[in-house]
Parts: C-alpha cells; structure tokens; sequence
C-alpha cells in the first residue's frame, strides 16, 4: 500500500519558480485558495492591511509562492482525490484509519 501523499510548496532548489506557481494554483483550485490560505498564522496577519485586502485567487497564490509559511499545512493527499487541509485529528484519524 502507497501511503497518502503531501505537497511540498516550500520548494526545494530543483523546482522552478513555474512549478511553484502552478502547484499553489492547482491545489487553490482544487480546496479553493481561501481554504488554501492560512488567515489565522502570524505570516498573515504580520501584512500590511493593504495586502490582505480585496484578495483574489491570483493575489492569494502571489502571496503564497513569497511567504510559504502562509499555506496552511498540512496538505494531505489520501490518493482517491479528496484533499485534507490544516491539521484536524478527527479528519485524520478517520483518513489514516480508513486506509489501513
């Protein structure tokens, strides 16, 4: 059995700056980038007011690719298309349970 999968957007030197991009963008569309988007962390709230208002999806990943840190995490992929986002126990009790 493959266990479940994560995504790595704090890039390592091999990646491109579009490889980058276009994960942020792929997993936004996939759980939608507000869901993406960790509002809650000290990275985002540390904006200024005019960066955190009136965000788009192509501002949020812009955001995302310069401060990683404001991606919650983590991001698991259990492989059967669904995405877990953040860390919830209960969810990944459940995941991890389920997949044994």
């Amino acid at each position: 059995m493959v266990g479940p999968a994560r995504h790595r957007l704090r890039v390592s030197r091999l990646q491109g700056e579009r490889d980058r991009a276009g994960a942020a963008r792929g997993l936004g569309r996939e759980v939608g980038w507000e869901t993406l988007l960790n509002r809650a962390g000290t990275t985002f709230r540390k904006l200024p007011e005019a960066d955190k208002e009136g965000l788009s999806e192509k501002s949020a990943v812009a955001l995302m690719l310069t401060q990683p840190s404001i991606i919650k995490r983590p991001v698991l992929d259990l492989g059967n298309g669904e995405l877990l986002v953040g860390f919830k126990p209960e969810l990944y009790g459940k995941a991890v349970t389920g997949r044994r």
